[in-house]
């Protein structure tokens, strides 16, 4: 029977679940600690022992571990369960992770209202939020939508708010940003509000009416007691307001006039007019100084004359101004005329005196014209007086003096100029060129030439290309007299420049079985000289192996959009730093045994390791204590050190060793030790 519970006893194994449990921060993790669970299998199929129980921490030198909940972090706890019954028991170690899950709390929104064109406020300013964990510095604040807030135009613009904890919880709230107009518009008065009878009102005739902010505006006259038909003063009421409501209000008074008799003045009652000259009624018209009536809208139209005028003799001659409205009510005005020949001969300039340089000899009749208004060209006195050098460009004075008949004198100073009318040349024959970004190219390097300047000008002189693409630019090539050329130029424009990846070091040591890192926190800055790159834009390779020592790399891979690429690297050395544990027990011997000082010395490593004694011996003959001291190196060149005590006795004496002997061992194996961790370093050197 014995035999066949011995059997099955073997045949049974014991399993566990949610060994792994997560814990929110600030939680009693005593409301956590049964949650791993341990299962009896007996060939395959669970089996009940009813007086099953756990035992936690502290029992048959199970590890101890601190389980404050306060932090973040993982906790791990010893745990064993047993199985009376069944004669079975199992020690598992559970993973507690503190975590923190709650998002943070927003306590109050602020809402913002401006007033048009007022600068957007900090909408950071007023809100109140929490974390249940995380201190309110380390609460990063997200502003989603201020892009589309208008500060120029009314309305109301929701904002969202992103309120983020430490371990990316986060809160999505709103608000809103109210843009309001409180300014009223302004009515400005023009002039004196004055009609005739009959005439309508036209308020923008009288105002200026404008707004802060809008174009059109709601504008109401109150002229419900005007009577435009009669002569006399009104009160009137302006009002105009705007979208947002507000209103400004205006009263003014309102002149209606009215007078018996059309009003009819002259400029002149004695009038000059030239002998046979063709337009002397528009002449008498345009001496008429005003035409106006309060009943009629009467023009200079509606004045006739009655004269005896001839045009084509001299004397002095009675002219009547006369005009009459519909009211048959009449004005006249008479004034003297006066028939003269006064007009100076005409020096009329048919095209400019321009002449082209090297020119041997030119007519001037080609550019000027000579005439009188009664006299023959043929009876006129016509002189010139001019010395020009066309053999070189510049403005050359000319007086042409001409004299009719009747001894009126017209003098003109003109210029003559000797131009340069052909235009420059470019001389090169390329019209495309490629540059790289952020470069400049000096025009004034082409080659050009002119018939007459040595230097003719270019514009633009330079051009400084800070944008990638392709591009089209005109030269425009001048000469000192103005003449130019126009050469339509290519420009494609290329960013070869390779993007800039800094690393906060290029070497990083961890001992084996070390956390993984992460590699953004290792990335300083992304520059780029043309491209708005940032960190996100890197691409990072993580080859290293942190169970397994070596040299592994951190890969940085970044590339622009023109297709420059950078490659950086940080090297990450795993190696084995721990030391090994030596355990030792002091022990002692009978006189004369033999004993080897290594046996009893236990080594705890995970790897290879030598271990010596020093001394090497000791004289097991010679009574007394010895204090022997172990080193222990492994692979690495971890050192642990150890000392135990061997007493020598001899069981048939009392007799005692001198403590000399016990102390030279003592100093003997100090030295021996020093020598061995300095030639340790050194090796490592």
């Amino acid at each position: 029977m014995f035999i066949f519970k011995f059997i099955n006893l073997l045949l049974m194994s014991i399993s566990w679940t949610n060994v792994e449990v997560e814990v929110p921060v600030y939680e009693d993790i005593a409301n956590y600690i049964t949650i791993p669970y341990a299962t009896l299998f007996e060939d395959g199929e669970e089996i009940i022992d009813e007086d099953m129980y756990y035992v936690y921490n502290g029992v048959d030198n199970t590890y101890y571990s601190d389980l404050n909940t306060n932090y973040l972090g993982i906790i791990r706890h010893s745990i064993k369960v047993v199985f009376p019954n069944y004669y079975r028991e199992s020690k598992q170690q559970i993973v507690f992770k503190i975590v923190d899950k709650t998002n943070p709390v927003v306590t109050f929104i602020p809402e913002f209202t401006i007033l048009v064109g007022q600068q957007i406020p900090d909408l950071k300013i007023g809100l109140k939020y929490y974390d249940n964990y995380d201190p309110i510095e380390n609460i990063t604040i997200n502003i989603q939508g201020i892009e589309t807030i208008n500060n120029k135009r009314i309305g109301v613009y929701p904002f969202f708010y992103q309120v983020v904890d430490q371990s990316m919880n986060s809160t999505l709230v709103s608000s809103t940003v109210k843009v309001i107009d409180t300014t009223a518009p302004i009515i400005e008065k023009l002039k004196e509000i004055k009609l005739e009878i009959g005439q309508s009102f036209d308020v923008f005739t009288f105002y200026k009416i404008t707004d802060n902010h809008d174009t059109y505006l709601e504008i109401v006259v109150d002229d419900s007691n005007v009577d435009y038909q009669k002569q006399g003063s009104y009160n009137i009421k302006i009002t105009a307001t705007d979208s947002s409501g507000n209103a400004a209000i205006r009263q003014d008074t309102l002149v209606i006039t009215y007078s018996g008799k059309p009003i009819l003045t002259v400029y002149q009652t004695n009038l000059e007019i030239e002998v046979m000259s063709s337009n002397w009624l528009e002449v008498l018209k345009e001496n008429i100084k005003e035409v106006s009536d309060l009943v009629d809208d009467l023009t200079k139209d509606d004045v006739f004359f009655d004269h005896n005028l001839d045009i084509k003799k001299l004397g002095t001659y009675n002219v009547s101004y006369q005009v009459k409205n519909s009211n048959n009510q009449s004005t006249e005005v008479v004034i003297k005329v006066i028939v003269l020949d006064k007009t100076k001969p005409t020096i009329e300039i048919i095209k400019p005196l321009e002449i082209p340089v090297g020119t041997k000899s030119f007519i001037y009749y080609d550019y000027i014209k000579i005439s009188d208004n009664f006299d023959d060209t043929s009876d006129l006195n016509i002189s010139i007086n001019q010395k020009i050098n066309l053999n070189e460009l510049g403005s050359y004075p000319v007086i042409i003096e001409v004299v009719d008949q009747s001894k009126n004198k017209e003098r003109k100073e003109i210029t003559a100029q000797v131009i340069d009318n052909i235009a420059p040349e470019f001389l090169f024959e390329f019209s495309e060129v490629e540059l790289d970004v952020y470069q400049t190219y000096d025009f004034t390097l082409l080659q050009v030439r002119d018939n007459y300047d040595k230097s003719p000008e270019i514009f633009p002189k330079s051009k400084y290309f800070n944008e990638v693409g392709k591009f089209e630019l005109t030269l425009t090539l001048e000469d000192s007299s103005g003449n130019i050329t126009n050469k339509l130029l290519t420009f494609i424009i290329k960013d070869n420049e390779s993007p800039i990846i800094s690393l906060s070091t290029s070497e990083i040591k961890l001992p084996l079985n070390s956390l993984k890192l992460d590699p953004k926190d290792y990335l300083l800055e992304v520059y780029d000289n043309y491209d708005n790159l940032t960190a996100e834009d890197v691409l990072i390779i993580d080859q290293v192996n942190y169970q397994e020592i070596g040299k592994y790399n951190l890969l940085y891979y970044l590339t622009d959009l023109s297709g420059n690429e950078v490659a950086e690297s940080i090297t990450i050395i795993i190696d084995d730093t721990k030391a090994p544990i030596i355990k030792v027990e002091n022990i002692t011997i009978n006189k004369g045994d033999n004993i080897n000082l290594l046996l009893g010395v236990e080594v705890i490593e995970d790897s290879n390791y030598e271990l010596r004694s020093y001394p090497y011996s000791i004289n097991t003959n010679e009574i007394g204590t010895y204090h022997i001291t172990y080193i222990a190196v492994d692979s690495r060149g971890n050192i642990a050190k150890a000392t135990r005590q061997i007493t020598i006795i001899d069981k048939s004496s009392n007799y005692r060793v001198p403590i000399y002997i016990g102390i030279n061992f003592i100093v003997t194996g100090g030295i021996t030790l020093g020598l061995y961790v300095y030639l340790s370093k050194k090796r490592r050197i």
